[in-house]
């Protein structure tokens, strides 16, 4: 390096203006590798929820308000019987504590198994003693549900002039159909040759895709508790076979879904083995939609994430089509037949992850956007009529959302461009007119939070069975999700209902199809 005299003023200006650009590429490289570390700590130590408590909230009580510090300065006394639950100081005896609602009452149509209690003084003398009433404590148990075996028992008659002639009588009997014998008809069954009932088709399926129980798990179960052991085989098999038959439910699902003017859309991974090296599995994705005003999920197994694995339907859907920002959604914009909505969770999400980089201005932000969920929930809880619902969105949210973006459009420029703060001003900047497409129309969601809770048993189930044999089984899969998903909507007990979907639908008339589908049952 030549001494300093040397160099000039210009050469001295301009490695100047070299080592402040390197500074601040440095800055933002390291502001993105603290944001990798802090999502990987995050992912493995903390948790997923997004709850955001402003620094300053007017709603939040002082920590030690004089009637909880007047609480949590007691002491509790032991309790002289083991397993009694302790009593503060100056609680009585037998008198409930003013600071606990009590207990919620038990549903009325839990059954009840009575027990009397009556003091062994009484039963030793009981003509000394004269009942003056009675109090009831109820508790809850439970009994293991057990496997059980249906003997159904087909009694056979004849005529009675049949027996006159014993030859006659021989020939019929040899054969069950003649005239001669009548014989009560074995009823219809889901599998006609297999030893599976509807109840327990409908178990084994919903212990799978909605208690996240895999099968050899289920297996397990019914040896301890029944003492009966069934090949793992023999119980996927009775699955595909249930799948196959419910398959024209599932192709009709899927006619109804996109048969709207609002549709939300996501995907989430799964893994499978198909065409896969000898242990190990590939991805595949999930595409679910989500027909806003029927209350319908379909979910579509495809083993890519590009445009082509799109559902066909998707490109010719007229009205909204809601998502989050993934460059497949964005390649829909010149459709004339579609008005893409982005989805304003996923944006305060990036603004959430960027609060160790920039907490002033992601607080900031996270307060914009919970001033718009506030405005929303008492929309819901309100139950107001479209009309207001658009008025209160025009004149409450909109001002918000004007001084939001203009928020934003003043720190864009204060912000290194590849920091996580930067990205995500740009990301919500960028998307803004899909962002508050929500308040021009009363029938749009702020968010697509509720399709993401529709992927929810998926995330769960995978960690269980961990991957599909195929793509047949994946597609299995995503009719069986689609289902109790929508069941949920429609809080319907999906083992109710596919007991009864699955003892009806053999005689079910295909162009009724649509009675047994979650959001026609029952009605």
């Amino acid at each position: 390096m030549p001494p300093l005299d040397d160099i000039s003023k210009e050469e001295l200006y301009n490695e100047n203006i070299g080592l402040r650009e390197t500074n601040i590429e440095l800055k933002e490289k390291l502001a993105g590798l603290q944001f990798q570390v802090a999502q990987f700590n995050r992912l493995v130590f903390g948790q997923t929820r997004e709850r955001f408590v402003p620094t300053q909230s007017p709603q939040q009580a002082s920590l030690f308000t004089p009637h909880l510090a007047s609480q949590n300065n007691t002491e509790n006394t032991v309790s002289p019987v083991v397993g009694a639950a302790p009593k503060k100081k100056g609680q009585e005896a037998g008198k409930p504590n003013p600071n606990h609602n009590g207990r919620n009452q038990f549903p009325a149509h839990l059954p009840r198994m009575v027990e009397v209690l009556t003091p062994e003084i009484v039963v030793a003398n009981p003509t000394d003693f004269s009942k003056i009433g009675q109090e009831i404590t109820e508790t809850l148990d439970y009994t293991p549900a057990k496997l059980f075996v249906v003997q159904r028992v087909r009694e056979k008659y004849v005529f009675k002039e049949a027996v006159k002639n014993l030859e006659y009588l021989k020939e019929s009997l040899k054969e069950a159909h003649t005239e001669g014998v009548i014989i009560a008809p074995t009823p219809e069954r889901p599998l006609p040759k297999c030893i599976a009932e509807a109840g327990l088709l409908a178990q084994i399926l919903v212990d799978k895709f909605v208690d996240h129980l895999p099968v050899d798990r289920q297996i397990k179960r019914w040896k301890r508790e029944s003492g009966i052991d069934i090949k793992g085989s023999t119980v996927m098999g009775w699955g595909i076979d249930t799948a196959d038959l419910l398959m024209p439910m599932y192709k009709r699902l899927s006619e109804l879904v996109f048969d709207c003017s609002y549709l939300q859309v996501d995907e989430s991974t799964i893994q499978s083995l198909e065409n896969a090296p000898k242990g190990k599995s590939h991805r595949s994705y999930q595409w679910v939609y989500r027909n806003v005003e029927k209350g319908l999920i379909l979910f579509d197994y495809q083993r890519g994430r590009d445009t082509e694995c799109l559902h066909p339907k998707v490109k010719s859907h007229k009205g909204y089509l809601q998502s989050d920002g993934y460059k497949v959604y964005d390649a829909l914009a010149g459709l004339d037949n579609l008005i893409l909505v982005n989805c304003m969770a996923h944006a305060r999400r990036k603004f959430f992850e960027s609060q160790q980089n920039d907490p002033r201005r992601a607080e900031i932000v996270l307060g914009f956007i919970q001033q718009l969920y506030k405005i929303e929930e008492d929309l819901r809880t309100k139950a107001m009529d479209a009309s207001i619902v658009l008025e209160w969105r025009q004149e409450k949210s909109k001002p918000i959302l004007d001084q939001f973006k203009v928020w934003l459009e003043q720190e864009q420029i204060n912000t290194l461009p590849k920091s996580t703060i930067g990205l995500a001003i740009d990301y919500t900047l960028n998307r803004w007119d899909k962002l508050t497409v929500f308040i021009t129309d009363s029938t749009l969601e702020i968010d697509n939070n509720r399709i993401e809770n529709a992927i929810r048993p998926l995330a769960l189930g995978r960690k269980n069975y961990l991957f599909v044999g195929s793509d047949e089984g994946g597609q299995r899969a995503a009719m069986m999700y689609s289902f109790f998903a929508s069941c949920k909507i429609h809080n319907l007990n999906p083992l109710e209902w596919l007991t009864d979907v699955l003892r009806r639908i053999a005689n079910h008339p295909i162009n009724q199809i649509d009675e047994l589908l979650p959001h026609k049952w029952g009605q």
